[in-house]
Protein backbone atom coordinates (compact mmCIF):
# COMPACT_ATOMS: atom_id res chain seq x y z
CA UNK A 1 0.00 0.00 0.00
CA UNK A 2 2.69 2.57 0.30
CA UNK A 3 4.37 1.55 -2.18
CA UNK A 4 1.69 2.52 -4.01
CA UNK A 5 1.57 5.76 -2.75
CA UNK A 6 4.64 6.49 -3.30
CA UNK A 7 4.71 5.81 -6.54
CA UNK A 8 1.50 7.79 -6.72
CA UNK A 9 3.01 10.81 -5.42
CA UNK A 10 5.97 10.11 -7.48
CA UNK A 11 3.74 10.00 -10.86
CA UNK A 12 2.56 13.40 -9.53
CA UNK A 13 5.39 15.30 -9.11
CA UNK A 14 6.46 14.41 -12.75
CA UNK A 15 3.01 15.65 -14.21
CA UNK A 16 3.34 19.22 -12.17
CA UNK A 17 7.17 19.52 -13.15
CA UNK A 18 6.65 18.80 -16.99
CA UNK A 19 3.80 21.53 -16.99
CA UNK A 20 5.80 24.00 -16.04
CA UNK A 21 7.98 24.47 -18.76
CA UNK A 22 9.15 28.19 -18.83
CA UNK A 23 7.10 31.40 -20.04
CA UNK A 24 9.46 32.55 -22.91
CA UNK A 25 10.56 35.99 -22.93
CA UNK A 26 12.55 37.68 -25.66
CA UNK A 27 15.45 40.33 -24.99
CA UNK A 28 15.24 42.34 -28.38
CA UNK A 29 18.39 44.17 -27.79
CA UNK A 30 21.14 41.34 -26.97
CA UNK A 31 19.62 39.35 -29.51
CA UNK A 32 17.94 36.89 -26.99
CA UNK A 33 16.20 33.74 -28.23
CA UNK A 34 12.75 33.26 -27.26
CA UNK A 35 12.94 29.95 -25.39
CA UNK A 36 15.49 31.52 -23.14
CA UNK A 37 15.07 33.79 -19.69
CA UNK A 38 15.18 37.90 -20.20
CA UNK A 39 17.94 38.15 -17.87
CA UNK A 40 20.41 35.22 -19.52
CA UNK A 41 21.72 37.36 -22.28
CA UNK A 42 23.38 35.78 -25.61
CA UNK A 43 25.33 37.00 -28.64
CA UNK A 44 22.76 37.75 -31.62
CA UNK A 45 25.07 35.24 -33.38
CA UNK A 46 24.43 32.62 -31.62
CA UNK A 47 21.74 29.84 -32.17
CA UNK A 48 20.13 28.04 -29.62
CA UNK A 49 20.27 24.42 -29.47
CA UNK A 50 16.96 22.41 -29.43
CA UNK A 51 17.22 18.96 -30.73
CA UNK A 52 15.96 16.02 -28.14
CA UNK A 53 16.13 18.40 -25.02
CA UNK A 54 19.70 19.98 -25.48
CA UNK A 55 17.75 22.94 -24.28
CA UNK A 56 15.14 23.26 -21.48
CA UNK A 57 13.92 25.39 -18.67
CA UNK A 58 11.32 25.37 -15.88
CA UNK A 59 9.88 27.93 -13.38
CA UNK A 60 7.48 29.53 -11.24
CA UNK A 61 7.76 32.42 -9.31
CA UNK A 62 10.50 31.32 -7.18
CA UNK A 63 11.79 28.28 -8.84
CA UNK A 64 14.08 28.08 -11.90
CA UNK A 65 16.50 25.43 -13.24
CA UNK A 66 17.00 25.12 -16.96
CA UNK A 67 20.15 23.95 -19.49
CA UNK A 68 20.16 26.33 -22.25
CA UNK A 69 23.01 25.32 -25.08
CA UNK A 70 24.19 27.59 -27.91
CA UNK A 71 27.00 27.79 -30.95
CA UNK A 72 28.00 30.87 -32.66
CA UNK A 73 31.00 32.63 -33.72
CA UNK A 74 33.05 35.36 -32.15
CA UNK A 75 35.62 32.90 -29.70
CA UNK A 76 36.01 32.15 -26.24
CA UNK A 77 37.58 36.00 -25.54
CA UNK A 78 35.03 37.98 -26.75
CA UNK A 79 32.25 35.67 -25.42
CA UNK A 80 33.81 35.84 -21.72
CA UNK A 81 33.72 39.95 -22.45
CA UNK A 82 29.83 40.09 -23.84
CA UNK A 83 28.65 37.73 -20.35
CA UNK A 84 30.87 40.19 -17.85
CA UNK A 85 29.16 43.14 -19.54
CA UNK A 86 25.96 41.98 -19.96
CA UNK A 87 25.01 39.43 -17.10
CA UNK A 88 26.37 42.41 -15.21
CA UNK A 89 24.07 44.59 -15.87
CA UNK A 90 21.15 42.17 -15.57
CA UNK A 91 22.02 41.71 -11.70
CA UNK A 92 24.31 38.73 -11.74
CA UNK A 93 27.62 38.75 -9.66
CA UNK A 94 30.58 36.46 -10.90
CA UNK A 95 32.04 34.29 -8.04
CA UNK A 96 34.30 32.12 -9.77
CA UNK A 97 36.15 32.22 -13.38
CA UNK A 98 38.19 28.74 -14.18
CA UNK A 99 39.45 27.22 -16.80
CA UNK A 100 39.57 23.61 -16.38
CA UNK A 101 41.41 22.34 -19.34
CA UNK A 102 42.55 23.95 -23.01
CA UNK A 103 39.84 25.53 -24.99
CA UNK A 104 37.63 25.75 -22.25
CA UNK A 105 36.19 28.26 -19.44
CA UNK A 106 33.82 28.03 -16.93
CA UNK A 107 32.19 31.04 -15.25
CA UNK A 108 29.94 30.68 -11.75
CA UNK A 109 27.23 33.60 -11.27
CA UNK A 110 24.73 34.20 -8.33
CA UNK A 111 21.89 36.23 -8.54
CA UNK A 112 19.49 37.59 -6.02
CA UNK A 113 17.21 38.97 -7.78
CA UNK A 114 14.31 37.27 -5.62
CA UNK A 115 13.48 38.00 -1.94
CA UNK A 116 14.53 34.76 -0.18
CA UNK A 117 15.96 33.23 -3.34
CA UNK A 118 19.35 32.66 -4.41
CA UNK A 119 19.55 31.47 -8.09
CA UNK A 120 23.40 29.93 -9.20
CA UNK A 121 24.21 30.05 -12.42
CA UNK A 122 27.13 28.13 -14.18
CA UNK A 123 28.46 28.97 -17.50
CA UNK A 124 30.80 26.87 -19.93
CA UNK A 125 32.43 28.45 -23.01
CA UNK A 126 34.39 26.38 -25.67
CA UNK A 127 35.90 25.86 -28.71
CA UNK A 128 35.22 23.49 -30.76
CA UNK A 129 36.55 23.79 -34.39
CA UNK A 130 35.88 27.31 -35.34
CA UNK A 131 32.89 27.34 -33.40
CA UNK A 132 32.08 28.22 -29.73
CA UNK A 133 29.98 26.79 -27.20
CA UNK A 134 27.94 28.50 -25.18
CA UNK A 135 26.14 26.31 -22.28
CA UNK A 136 23.97 28.06 -19.00
CA UNK A 137 22.89 25.68 -16.36
CA UNK A 138 20.66 27.46 -13.73
CA UNK A 139 19.38 26.52 -10.14
CA UNK A 140 18.07 27.84 -7.28
CA UNK A 141 18.57 27.75 -4.21
CA UNK A 142 15.84 28.50 -1.16
CA UNK A 143 15.93 28.13 2.58
CA UNK A 144 18.65 25.91 2.38
CA UNK A 145 17.86 23.97 -0.69
CA UNK A 146 19.85 23.38 -3.48
CA UNK A 147 17.39 22.75 -6.85
CA UNK A 148 19.56 21.68 -9.60
CA UNK A 149 18.88 21.47 -12.79
CA UNK A 150 17.89 17.55 -13.60
CA UNK A 151 19.68 15.77 -16.81
CA UNK A 152 16.50 15.60 -19.01
CA UNK A 153 13.17 18.34 -19.21
CA UNK A 154 11.16 17.34 -15.83
CA UNK A 155 13.52 17.13 -13.34
CA UNK A 156 15.09 18.53 -10.67
CA UNK A 157 17.52 17.04 -7.72
CA UNK A 158 16.79 18.76 -4.07
CA UNK A 159 19.63 18.52 -2.14
CA UNK A 160 19.77 19.61 1.92
CA UNK A 161 21.91 21.99 3.04
CA UNK A 162 23.55 21.94 6.04
CA UNK A 163 24.14 24.24 8.67
CA UNK A 164 26.75 27.34 7.37
CA UNK A 165 30.62 26.06 8.62
CA UNK A 166 32.58 29.01 9.45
Amino acid sequence: MLRRIIALICCSVLCLQSCRFARLTELESLGTEPEQFADLPVPRSYQLLTAAGQSWSHHDEKFRAAHFEYVGDGGINRLQQFLAAQLGKQGWALIENASPYHGRVQQKWTSRSVANVVYFLVTSLEAKGARTHLVYDLSTIRKGRVFLAGSAPGTAVVEEQGPARK
